[in-house]
């Protein structure tokens, strides 16, 4: 038998990483294109919600994933900030995911 411990609970890493390049003019496939970017960007230069990985989130969904917060965080950065450098904006965005990943590892 086979158990899951987790899941998603909405866009899955990938299809973030999708929805984000789109944002971003970039294209398809979003990851390595963003990571492409994001090597020229600061990952700390802004700091977009990671999912679920607050203490309050954990007892709960202690292995299961969040990302269309995070979406939706750099869609409205973009919006408001229309001058942003997208390299950062890549390297932060990849930082947010990673950081997710790493926390339910």
């Amino acid at each position: 038998d086979i158990k899951p411990l987790g899941r998603t609970l909405d866009d899955a890493a990938g299809e973030a990483f999708d929805k984000v390049a789109r944002l971003l003019n970039l294209g398809f496939p979003g990851g390595p294109l963003i990571d492409r970017d994001a090597k020229d960007g600061r990952g700390d230069a802004i700091n977009f919600p990671r999912g679920l990985n607050q203490a309050k989130d954990m007892a709960e969904h202690r292995f299961d994933f969040s990302f269309s917060g995070l979406k939706t965080a750099v869609s409205r950065y973009l919006a408001a900030n229309p001058s942003y450098n997208r390299s950062d904006v890549s390297a932060s965005f990849q930082e947010a995911v990673v950081d997710v990943l790493l926390d339910k590892a």
